[in-house]
């Protein structure tokens, strides 16, 4: 990987996706003319889906639209309607005080308990009283509302039926809706309900060597092809390569900064079997297969295995294009902060086995 000299100003990842930025303002606009569309937005992690959503929330605010946002999390995964109860927080009227209705609707759901979304009955009754909360709420406040939904792919069971709901059968009035997600680590049921028909999609790839050059601004021209190249086009891993520090070595301070720290919150939840093989992983290097892996873990292969499945669930490991039976990280940089993270006793260990 390209050591580089430090960046001199790096624009926000939003203002060089202008095609795609575009687009999904044009959504959302030609929405409040047919009520109740969703509208997707895909990216890996690191594309600028948050970016994205941040200034469509501020130029929609600008329009006068009234904004709600939930964000899904690993660690909120396990609690019922987290995302909408958090939006629904956000819905304030006049004087800034929370709209009634809102309110109602979050006793509705935040109180809604086995015997409510158990069976197909009680989630069918639940979802009929917070169709027509979610109307009463729009008539209590003037003019448009974008609801925006950010990290869906961690998104619960019933939040993921209740997005169904809202596609299938759409509130009677100006609602919006934006779902930001990984496709890679979304489960089969969100993939599912997205696919319906009448849901609109904007998704965000690697940047090209016009955008990057624009996101660093200011950055040496000389450096730039070899920032792009090693970033893969990931803004997030593209604007944290123009900021290391010219003489870090790939396990410094930098890959245990706020980048860093950012990849590891991915890793946080992991059990103790999974942090091991993921760490051997990282001594392992970019290109892994099993048997490796499973050796420097010191775990049977069937555990390594299993293991491994679910990394790239998670969208931590992937397969290695063209090669059979190989895996790699999703980014060197991954490996990076993840190889740095690692108990300095517990790494000399692993290489030893390696």
């Amino acid at each position: 990987m390209t050591v580089t000299a430090r960046a001199h100003e790096i624009r926000r990842p939003a203002l060089v996706r202008d095609m795609e930025f575009d687009r999904l303002t044009h959504l959302v606009r030609a929405a409040r003319d047919r009520h109740g569309l969703v509208t997707e937005l895909t990216g890996d992690p690191g594309a600028g889906k948050s970016w994205l959503l941040g200034g469509l929330a501020r130029e929609a605010r600008g329009d006068g639209v009234t904004v709600l946002s939930g964000r899904c999390s690993e660690a909120g995964a396990e609690q019922p309607f987290h995302p909408f109860l958090q939006a629904l927080a956000t819905w304030r009227g006049p004087g800034g005080r929370i709209v009634p209705a809102a309110a109602t609707l979050i006793d509705v759901l935040g109180g809604a308990g086995e015997a409510e979304t158990a069976s197909f009955a009680g989630r069918h009754q639940l979802f009929v009283t917070v169709r027509r909360g979610l109307a009463d709420c729009l008539a209590a406040v003037p003019g448009d509302v974008l609801l925006l939904l950010d990290d869906f792919h961690w998104a619960d069971p019933l939040s993921v039926a209740l997005l169904e709901m809202l596609i299938r059968r759409p509130v009677d009035g100006p609602l919006t809706t934006v779902v930001a997600h990984r496709p890679r680590q979304s489960p089969v049921r969100l993939r599912s309900v997205l696919d319906l028909g009448g849901v609109a999609s904007v998704a965000l790839g690697p940047l090209s060597y016009g955008q990057s050059a624009r996101l660093l601004d200011g950055v040496e021209h000389a450096l730039i092809r070899d920032l792009h190249d090693d970033a893969m086009g990931n803004p997030l891993y593209l604007t944290a390569l123009a900021d290391r520090p010219a003489d870090d070595d790939g396990g410094g301070p930098w890959a245990r900064g706020s980048l860093g720290a950012r990849l590891l919150a991915e890793t946080e939840l992991l059990p103790g079997e999974a942090r091991t093989v993921l760490d051997a992983s990282a001594v392992l290097g970019d290109v892994l297969d099993l048997p490796a892996v499973a050796a420097v873990a010191g775990v049977d292969r069937d555990v390594a295995c299993r293991v491994l499945t679910e990394l790239g669930r998670r969208d931590l490991i992937r397969a290695l294009p063209g090669s059979p039976g190989r895996l790699t990280f999703r980014h060197p940089l991954v490996r990076l902060a993840l190889y740095a993270a690692i108990d300095p006793c517990r790494r000399s260990a692993a290489h030893r086995r390696a």
